[in-house]
């Protein structure tokens, strides 16, 4: 089980990575 939670942990890190780097794209894209 600790792996299970493990693997989440680190999947929500690279999606809030992901989101980040989206919102840097738009607002570079906005102005």
């Amino acid at each position: 089980m600790p792996v299970l939670f493990y693997a989440i942990e680190e999947a929500n890190k690279t999606t809030k990575t992901v989101l980040k780097i989206n919102e840097k794209r738009f607002s570079v894209g906005s102005k």
